[in-house]
Protein backbone atom coordinates (compact mmCIF):
# COMPACT_ATOMS: atom_id res chain seq x y z
CA UNK A 1 0.00 0.00 0.00
CA UNK A 2 1.38 3.42 -0.81
CA UNK A 3 1.18 6.46 1.46
CA UNK A 4 -1.54 8.15 -0.59
CA UNK A 5 -4.10 5.40 -0.12
CA UNK A 6 -6.65 5.79 2.62
CA UNK A 7 -9.66 4.09 4.19
CA UNK A 8 -11.17 0.79 3.13
CA UNK A 9 -7.76 -0.91 3.18
CA UNK A 10 -7.88 -4.32 4.78
CA UNK A 11 -4.78 -6.16 5.94
CA UNK A 12 -4.48 -9.94 6.24
CA UNK A 13 -6.90 -9.96 9.18
CA UNK A 14 -10.33 -8.84 8.09
CA UNK A 15 -13.59 -8.30 9.96
CA UNK A 16 -15.02 -11.62 8.85
CA UNK A 17 -12.17 -13.57 10.38
CA UNK A 18 -12.42 -11.72 13.68
CA UNK A 19 -16.23 -11.85 13.76
CA UNK A 20 -16.17 -15.61 13.22
CA UNK A 21 -14.36 -16.30 16.49
CA UNK A 22 -16.28 -18.28 19.06
CA UNK A 23 -15.55 -18.95 22.73
CA UNK A 24 -12.77 -21.48 22.95
CA UNK A 25 -11.12 -20.50 19.64
CA UNK A 26 -8.15 -18.95 21.44
CA UNK A 27 -7.16 -21.97 23.50
CA UNK A 28 -3.43 -22.50 23.38
CA UNK A 29 -2.60 -18.84 22.68
CA UNK A 30 0.21 -17.35 24.69
CA UNK A 31 -0.06 -13.62 25.26
CA UNK A 32 2.92 -11.60 26.37
CA UNK A 33 2.61 -8.07 27.63
CA UNK A 34 4.50 -5.36 29.39
CA UNK A 35 4.28 -5.47 33.17
CA UNK A 36 3.19 -1.81 33.20
CA UNK A 37 -0.17 -2.94 31.73
CA UNK A 38 -0.41 -6.27 33.57
CA UNK A 39 -3.28 -5.33 35.91
CA UNK A 40 -5.29 -3.69 33.14
CA UNK A 41 -4.83 -6.49 30.63
CA UNK A 42 -5.66 -9.19 33.16
CA UNK A 43 -8.89 -7.27 33.82
CA UNK A 44 -9.66 -7.11 30.09
CA UNK A 45 -8.92 -10.83 29.72
CA UNK A 46 -11.12 -11.68 32.71
CA UNK A 47 -14.28 -11.27 30.65
CA UNK A 48 -13.15 -13.79 28.02
CA UNK A 49 -13.92 -17.45 28.49
CA UNK A 50 -10.90 -18.71 26.55
CA UNK A 51 -7.82 -20.26 28.11
CA UNK A 52 -4.57 -18.40 27.52
CA UNK A 53 -1.09 -18.56 28.94
CA UNK A 54 -0.20 -15.06 30.17
CA UNK A 55 3.47 -14.10 30.36
CA UNK A 56 5.30 -10.84 31.00
CA UNK A 57 7.52 -9.64 28.13
CA UNK A 58 10.83 -8.35 29.50
CA UNK A 59 13.01 -8.83 26.41
CA UNK A 60 14.80 -6.01 24.63
CA UNK A 61 14.23 -5.38 20.94
CA UNK A 62 15.77 -8.18 18.87
CA UNK A 63 19.29 -7.75 17.54
CA UNK A 64 19.00 -7.97 13.78
CA UNK A 65 15.43 -8.51 12.61
CA UNK A 66 13.35 -5.94 10.75
CA UNK A 67 9.98 -4.65 11.93
CA UNK A 68 6.87 -5.19 9.86
CA UNK A 69 4.34 -2.36 10.02
CA UNK A 70 1.52 -1.35 7.74
CA UNK A 71 -0.04 2.10 7.90
CA UNK A 72 -3.63 2.83 6.93
CA UNK A 73 -4.84 6.42 7.11
CA UNK A 74 -8.50 7.36 7.31
CA UNK A 75 -8.20 10.98 6.16
CA UNK A 76 -11.87 11.80 6.77
CA UNK A 77 -11.50 10.83 10.44
CA UNK A 78 -7.92 11.97 11.03
CA UNK A 79 -6.96 8.46 12.15
CA UNK A 80 -3.84 6.45 11.35
CA UNK A 81 -3.87 2.73 12.11
CA UNK A 82 -0.58 0.89 12.20
CA UNK A 83 -0.64 -2.91 12.20
CA UNK A 84 2.62 -4.30 13.61
CA UNK A 85 2.75 -8.08 13.17
CA UNK A 86 6.53 -8.24 13.73
CA UNK A 87 8.76 -6.17 16.04
CA UNK A 88 12.39 -5.77 14.99
CA UNK A 89 15.54 -3.98 16.04
CA UNK A 90 14.47 -0.97 13.94
CA UNK A 91 11.11 -0.59 15.70
CA UNK A 92 11.70 2.92 17.04
CA UNK A 93 12.87 4.26 13.66
CA UNK A 94 10.09 2.41 11.83
CA UNK A 95 7.42 3.96 14.05
CA UNK A 96 9.07 7.39 13.89
CA UNK A 97 8.91 7.34 10.06
CA UNK A 98 5.28 6.21 10.04
CA UNK A 99 4.29 8.82 12.62
CA UNK A 100 5.97 11.57 10.59
CA UNK A 101 4.09 10.51 7.44
CA UNK A 102 0.82 10.34 9.37
CA UNK A 103 1.27 13.76 10.97
CA UNK A 104 2.07 15.22 7.55
CA UNK A 105 -1.43 14.03 6.59
CA UNK A 106 -2.91 15.90 9.58
CA UNK A 107 -4.02 12.84 11.56
CA UNK A 108 -4.94 13.44 15.20
CA UNK A 109 -5.16 9.81 16.37
CA UNK A 110 -2.41 7.24 15.88
CA UNK A 111 -3.33 3.66 16.75
CA UNK A 112 -0.74 0.88 16.82
CA UNK A 113 -1.80 -2.76 16.92
CA UNK A 114 0.99 -4.88 18.42
CA UNK A 115 1.22 -8.67 18.29
CA UNK A 116 1.08 -10.01 21.87
CA UNK A 117 2.60 -13.26 20.64
CA UNK A 118 5.88 -11.47 19.91
CA UNK A 119 8.43 -11.91 22.71
CA UNK A 120 9.62 -8.32 22.21
CA UNK A 121 6.23 -6.64 22.66
CA UNK A 122 7.22 -5.21 26.04
CA UNK A 123 10.14 -3.31 24.50
CA UNK A 124 7.85 -2.04 21.73
CA UNK A 125 5.36 -0.81 24.33
CA UNK A 126 8.19 1.08 26.07
CA UNK A 127 9.14 2.76 22.78
CA UNK A 128 5.55 3.81 22.12
CA UNK A 129 4.90 4.98 25.69
CA UNK A 130 8.02 7.16 25.40
CA UNK A 131 6.44 8.61 22.24
CA UNK A 132 3.16 9.45 24.04
CA UNK A 133 1.06 6.35 23.36
CA UNK A 134 -1.24 4.84 25.99
CA UNK A 135 -3.28 1.67 26.42
CA UNK A 136 -6.22 1.53 24.03
CA UNK A 137 -7.46 -2.04 24.33
CA UNK A 138 -7.09 -5.75 23.82
CA UNK A 139 -7.57 -7.37 20.40
CA UNK A 140 -8.27 -11.10 20.95
CA UNK A 141 -6.94 -13.35 18.16
CA UNK A 142 -6.13 -10.32 15.98
CA UNK A 143 -2.85 -11.67 14.58
CA UNK A 144 -3.70 -15.32 15.22
CA UNK A 145 -2.16 -14.38 18.56
CA UNK A 146 -3.83 -11.62 20.54
CA UNK A 147 -3.12 -7.99 19.82
CA UNK A 148 -2.65 -4.90 21.95
CA UNK A 149 -3.98 -1.52 20.86
CA UNK A 150 -1.96 1.48 22.00
CA UNK A 151 -2.81 4.93 20.78
CA UNK A 152 -1.67 8.52 20.75
CA UNK A 153 -3.96 11.51 20.47
CA UNK A 154 -2.36 14.74 19.28
CA UNK A 155 -5.18 17.06 20.38
CA UNK A 156 -6.62 17.72 23.83
CA UNK A 157 -8.72 14.78 25.02
CA UNK A 158 -12.31 15.51 26.05
CA UNK A 159 -12.63 12.97 28.85
CA UNK A 160 -15.58 14.83 30.33
CA UNK A 161 -17.60 14.38 27.14
CA UNK A 162 -17.36 10.57 27.14
CA UNK A 163 -20.66 8.81 27.85
CA UNK A 164 -20.52 5.18 29.01
CA UNK A 165 -23.26 2.69 29.74
CA UNK A 166 -21.93 -0.37 31.55
CA UNK A 167 -19.98 -0.62 34.79
CA UNK A 168 -17.28 -2.58 32.93
CA UNK A 169 -16.93 0.21 30.34
CA UNK A 170 -16.63 2.74 33.15
CA UNK A 171 -13.91 0.63 34.82
CA UNK A 172 -11.96 0.37 31.55
CA UNK A 173 -12.28 4.11 30.99
CA UNK A 174 -10.97 4.77 34.49
CA UNK A 175 -7.95 2.51 33.81
CA UNK A 176 -7.16 4.28 30.54
CA UNK A 177 -7.34 7.70 32.20
CA UNK A 178 -5.06 6.61 35.06
CA UNK A 179 -2.32 5.12 32.90
CA UNK A 180 -2.71 7.33 29.81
Amino acid sequence: MNDNESANHTTHKDAFEVDSLRPGDAEGITSLFKAVYEKELRFLYSDLDDEREILISNRNLPGSTESEAEMTVFDFAGVCRIAVPAIGSDFDMCMRKIETKALDRKVVVLQAWLNLGCPHVGAAVNVLRDRGHFLGGLLPCWFGDDGLLVQKITVDRDFEGVQLYSDRAKQIFKMVRQIG
